[in-house]
């Protein structure tokens, strides 16, 4: 449910430089859902995390060895190194225009030492959606892979996996 602020044309503060760094740190980058606060996504992208998650761990026990739902736990950090993993690493979050209670932030990380490649820039995008009086995550945007033509958006990846699920199953 959504604040009853943007009935009268005003739009929430947006979100401090403080709570992008802690929304950054909850987002399940090579961790499963149940270990960051929940707390940080809207209850829509929340669901469809909790159920891709527990369908994945359902499909890996039931067939050991799969590689099961990768896209899950590859959110910045590819197979290999994190790009936090780089000690001179830093990170900008760039917060958007709130309007009609959503707004985004754009993440930048840099990796000044990144072999063999030198300085690179790992770029996302926090969709936010203000809710029961905080923001949340509701979406969260992969700018390499939308340069490259991929799906970009997490949600359409859970919602794609989930519905590929329910396919299975039936």
């Amino acid at each position: 449910m959504l604040s009853c602020l943007f009935a009268f044309g005003q739009e929430p503060t947006p979100p401090t430089q403080k709570w992008c760094k802690w929304a950054f740190r909850q987002i399940p980058d090579h961790r499963n859902i149940s270990e960051v606060d929940a707390k940080a996504f809207s209850n829509d992208f929340r669901t469809l995390l909790k159920v891709a998650f527990a369908i994945d761990e359902w499909e890996s026990e039931k067939n050991p060895g799969d590689i099961g739902a990768e896209f899950l736990f590859y959110w910045y950090a590819g197979n290999g190194d994190s790009p936090l993993d780089d000690p001179g690493h830093s990170i900008e979050y760039k917060v958007g225009k709130v309007q009609d209670g959503k707004t985004t932030v754009d993440i930048t990380i840099r990796t000044p030492a990144w072999l063999p490649y030198g300085p690179e820039y790992h770029r996302f995008t926090m969709c936010l959606v203000y809710e029961n009086d905080a923001w949340r995550i509701d979406d969260w945007l992969n700018k390499e892979d939308e340069e490259r033509g991929f799906n970009p958006s997490m949600r359409k990846s859970l919602k794609d996996y989930i519905r590929s699920f329910e396919k299975k199953v039936r």
